[in-house]
């Protein structure tokens, strides 16, 4: 199920989910960051699962606003578009709804700024596309999708 354009929900048993990810158009100029949500049920997990896949400089300061920043830079990191594939989403940060939610408030802000360019503050970017797969088995998607209602609402 598409939630936008570049917002996917993906229900897919391991095996599927490795063809699915093999089937997707990546090159040189694709950056494909995988995040495992079995790693995410703390808000430090997390933000180093970020860190790892996203290759964060070492200042990233393991909070919300560094989470933030980072995410909507990638500097660093030479690709013409992204994509990140959030595996076992239903899984990541378990006990604390207030902190997924502000995961799903910042993964869809960097979706917008990737994907319509940001021409304000000193550093502007162009229109790049950067999608999002929010992942889940086949048994979890329903809980999954009930987690993902304060991104579905607002896409």
């Amino acid at each position: 199920m598409k939630l936008n354009k570049y917002i996917h929900f993906i229900a897919y048993d391991t095996d599927n989910l490795e063809e699915f990810i093999e089937k997707l158009p990546i090159n040189d100029d694709v950056y494909l960051a995988e995040i495992d949500g079995n790693k995410c049920i703390e808000i430090e997990y997390l933000y180093s699962e970020f860190q790892k896949s996203f290759k964060f400089p070492e200042y990233f300061g393991y909070n919300w606003a560094a989470f933030d920043e980072c995410l909507n830079d990638l500097d660093w990191i030479n690709a013409k578009s992204y994509i990140l594939i959030v595996r076992d989403m239903d899984k990541i940060l378990p006990e604390d709804d207030v902190s997924f939610n502000l995961l799903l408030k910042y993964l869809r802000i960097a979706v917008t700024e990737w994907t319509e360019g940001r021409n304000y503050d000193d550093f502007p970017t162009k229109e790049t596309p950067f999608h999002l797969y929010l992942h889940s088995s086949k048994e979890n998607k329903n809980e999954l999708y009930d987690r993902l209602q304060p991104l579905i609402n607002i896409s």
